[in-house]
């Protein structure tokens, strides 16, 4: 009797636990996520769902191209995020009005990143293969969007305590920052840093660790132009320069002779120059001398700036410098012409 009351009880567990799976799984085929990134929206859940501003971008004139997501808790540990782009009078609310792509994301999908190429003319960049693609709309009030569907390789993965750029296709590596595509137009201030095209975003940490290397770059791209500007070229070479490391001491950030810094390396070429950056932690076999942050300057680097990729080809074409990485896997170079850049696998 005893037994036959056990099997009972297992029976009628296994029943509640199918009714409750199916209710979960009927919920995720279901429920029509945020579709404008508003909880004002008729099909938002405000018990489940939360939306952020991810970027916004002014084309300086009124007009502001803005990246949205939404996370929505669908129960038993299942989440579901979208991605939007709305394009809108600064000031405006988002709406279905101003919706010009929306996307659905799966795990480590990068945000859509927005540029303006004129202020009439916004250029998107989105991961290659999401799907559904919904709502793009290529004219709204007097902006042109330009959808530029982009490999998602933009990513520096974590391989113990080395840093990659751009690992290989299908890689489980997190993505860690932009999108960008090679630009049109040269970078205004390359080296002003941004924490808007990181996922994670430029940190108060990652910013003290990033701002003196940015403000040695930022030097010796004036002296460089200073340079041209006296005898019409740039030099034929120069010497390595090191950017001296960073650690924390009494809960600051000091100069260290512990943790090495950043070597910049000068290369002429095409009437032009490159500057190539190699990072300690980029290095194979690097051995962090501690377990902070301070010991990995590329990782905060590349949260807190702007880093353009295309593949060795697309960067010969725009005059772009392509050199040996050696030792490291994935060099990040300047140029006057394409500011901060990578290559893609």
């Amino acid at each position: 009797m005893k037994q036959a009351l056990r099997i009972l009880a297992l029976v009628l567990f296994l029943a509640i636990l199918g009714i409750f799976g199916s209710c979960a799984w009927m919920k995720i085929d279901t429920l029509e996520l945020n579709p404008i990134g508003d909880a004002s929206d008729r099909d938002w859940d405000k018990n489940n769902c939360f939306t952020s501003e991810l970027i916004s971008q002014s084309n300086g004139a009124g007009i502001a191209a803005a990246v949205r997501d939404s996370v929505c808790d669908l129960g038993f540990g299942v989440d579901a995020e979208r991605y939007y782009v709305f394009v809108r009078k600064i000031g405006d609310a988002n709406s279905h009005g101003n919706l010009v792509l929306r996307f659905d994301a799966t795990a480590d999908t990068p945000p859509p990143i927005v540029e303006w190429a004129t202020p009439s003319h916004v250029r998107i960049s989105y991961p290659r293969g999401v799907f559904p693609l919904t709502n793009p709309v290529s004219r709204l009030n007097g902006i042109s969007t330009q959808f530029v569907p982009t490999e998602p390789y933009t990513a520096s993965g974590f391989e113990g305590p080395n840093v990659h750029i751009n690992p290989q296709r299908d890689s489980t590596d997190d993505m860690r920052f932009d999108l960008l595509p090679l630009p049109d137009r040269t970078p205004n201030h390359p080296f002003a840093p941004t924490g808007e095209f990181s996922v994670y975003g430029c940190t108060h940490e990652f910013l003290g660790i990033t701002q003196p290397t940015l403000n040695v770059l930022e030097r010796l791209r004036e002296h460089l132009e200073d340079i041209r500007r006296v005898t019409g070229s740039y030099p034929a070479a120069l010497d390595p320069i090191l950017v001296r490391g960073l650690a924390y001491s009494d809960g600051t950030l000091e100069p260290s002779s512990v943790v090495p810094g950043l070597r910049v390396f000068y290369h002429r070429f095409d009437g032009s120059y490159a500057l190539e950056m190699r990072f300690p932690d980029q290095e194979r076999n690097y051995r962090p001398p501690t377990q902070y942050d301070d010991s990995f300057p590329a990782r905060a680097f590349t949260s807190c700036t702007i880093i353009h990729l295309g593949t060795v080809n697309e960067i010969r074409r725009a005059g772009g410098y392509v050199t040996d990485a050696g030792d490291h896997r994935s060099p990040i170079l300047f140029t006057p012409r394409l500011g901060l850049y990578s290559y893609a696998v």
